[in-house]
């Protein structure tokens, strides 16, 4: 995905138009680019200026959006850390595109003293393989991305040195518009008119005089002037926001996908190890017919030879069973070494049955982690299953205890308030135990899919000594399907019953619950966001 300097001019133009004078509260960084927090007409608006090969840009994120960027990619620059000193208490003065390219500078000044008045700019060159970032005081470089050498580069950005940008665009017929939205305009009639009067629309007047569409072709995103185009467009109204549903898409998106997919594969790898740790019939089967063995071999009289045998009928063996004794080797030598592997065989079955208990509770954990996983889900969500789900050991933490502060709201528990009450969800197995073992009350009532893994929900209602209407408990089933496998379905059932009702089941995993008073609801998976909540 990339911009082009068409793009660049359109988002300077709303810098400009509605961002100027804004206030810098933090500046940070994460592994793909800069965050900086901005105070605007008494609004809180964050830019994420991305120097993603994938995806450079600049981009308005929602405050989710920024968790997740965090958590996906915590690791920080050297650049970032001399953000929040430098930027933080600065105004925005002015955005300026440099050489109709996609370099885009970004004008502070921030008051050191009564007497001293810093002059910031931060420049950014959105230039895929290419892409940098510059910071500047008075027009001497504090820090780049990536530095250039001079034996490595025409150009020198080194701490110390003036900013010089790169070479301009090769020469073409419509200066500040990109071979992709030349392209773009060739499929339209009247070409090269039109490109004409796109470059006049963008560069000789204030292009948010016109109204903009944006169009996709691939993986780069053009603005057109509304009319242009005869099919539906979307309304390309803030060239800042519209982006950053693509950058969720292609960057946060692909992030998840990958961090799932790793994820996934740990589980499967954990479940298969565990399995075999299970009882298994068979071993029992096994020992009991090595006994019968070893007792026939017992019965035979004193001074038989060694050799081939067939036992015809014996309790507990199969008709013409088969035994090899060794040549020089007793029928009563060869009957106590087989009563020895007996016991060992016994003792193996015996051991796994004391431990299938907990066996079977880490792999019903492991069930719950996968089927969460699948689900709809965010980098900070991510983050608490991935901090559960041990990726270097053959078991994960699916016993242990979780130590939150006071106060503070665990990770994997996601919680809503509507009109009705409170909602929680539990994203993580640890989250569905917190819910349900320390944040429900007794009177709470708590929804769970029937018969699947999925999240624990629980609602307090904002009067609990009222009934709750059914339209209540149909909009928080509806959401408990929705965070489980059942969200593909049409309809599913969901039970529910009171906190009170609950009793742990360890065997189901570290949230694992049984319950005999319940009530079900068949009804329709449905998002949050469908719900209104």
């Amino acid at each position: 995905m990339a911009f082009g300097p068409e793009m660049i001019r359109l988002q300077e133009a709303w810098i400009n138009n509605t961002m100027k004078n804004a206030l810098v509260d933090r500046g940070e960084s994460c592994s793909e680019g800069i965050l900086l927090d901005l105070r605007c007409h008494r609004r809180d608006i964050t830019l994420f200026i991305s120097w993603s090969t994938k995806l450079p840009g600049i981009f308005k994120i929602t405050r989710s959006q920024k968790k997740d960027l965090i958590t996906l990619f915590p690791r920080r620059s050297p650049l970032g850390e001399l953000l929040n000193g430098h930027l933080a208490g600065a105004y925005l003065l002015e955005a300026r595109q440099i050489q109709r390219d996609r370099i885009m500078a970004l004008e502070f000044s921030k008051l050191v003293s009564s007497s001293v008045n810093h002059r910031i700019t931060m420049i950014m060159e959105l230039m895929d393989r290419s892409t940098n970032i510059c910071l500047l005081q008075d027009g001497i470089i504090l820090e780049c991305h990536k530095r250039l050498y001079p034996d490595t580069s025409d150009r020198v950005l080194l701490p110390g040195n003036t900013y010089s940008p790169p070479s301009p665009m090769l020469s073409q017929p419509h200066a500040g518009l990109s071979r992709g939205m030349i392209r773009v305009l060739q499929g339209y009639p009247n070409y090269p008119s039109t490109a004409a009067e796109m470059e006049h629309l963008l560069y000789s007047q204030d292009p948010l005089k016109t109204e903009w569409q944006a169009i996709q072709k691939g993986k780069d995103l053009f603005p057109i002037p509304k009319g242009l185009a005869e099919e539906y467009l979307p309304t390309l109204k803030d060239p800042l926001e519209l982006p950053s549903g693509i950058m969720e898409e292609h960057l946060i998106g692909e992030a998840l996908a990958t961090k799932r997919k790793k994820l996934l594969s740990i589980i499967d790898k954990k479940v298969t190890a565990l399995q075999p740790q299970l009882p298994n019939p068979e071993l029992l089967e096994r020992a009991n017919r090595i006994k019968s063995v070893a007792e026939f071999l017992m019965s035979l009289p004193q001074g038989r030879e060694g050799g081939k045998l067939f036992i015809t009928n014996w309790p507990g063996l199969e008709e013409n069973t088969e035994v090899e004794i060794p040549n020089g080797t007793t029928p009563v030598e060869e009957a106590q070494r087989l009563f020895k592997e007996y016991r060992r065989l016994l003792r193996r079955h015996r051991a796994s049955e004391e431990r299938a208990p907990v066996v079977r509770g880490e792999i019903a954990t492991l069930e719950e982690q996968r089927a969460l996983l699948m689900g709809p889900i965010s980098g900070q969500d991510l983050a608490a299953l991935e901090a559960e789900i041990d990726t270097k050991g053959s078991k994960g933490n699916t016993r242990g205890k979780v130590r939150i502060p006071k106060g503070q709201e665990a990770p994997g528990v996601k919680r809503l308030n509507p009109s009705f009450g409170t909602i929680y969800v539990g994203l993580s197995a640890m989250g569905n135990r917190e819910i349900t073992f320390r944040i429900a009350k007794p009177d709470d009532i708590w929804f769970h899919v029937k018969d699947l893994p999925g999240s624990h929900v629980l609602l307090r209602p904002k009067d609990p000594k009222s009934p709750i209407a059914e339209e209540v408990l149909a909009v928080v089933a509806s959401l408990a399907a929705w965070f489980s496998p059942a969200r593909s379905e049409s309809k599913a059932w969901v039970d529910y019953t009171q906190r009170k009702n609950l009793r742990p089941l360890p065997e189901k995993g570290v949230a694992g619950v049984r319950y005999k008073v319940f009530k079900s609801l068949l009804v329709q998976p449905k998002d949050p966001g469908e719900l209104g909540l």
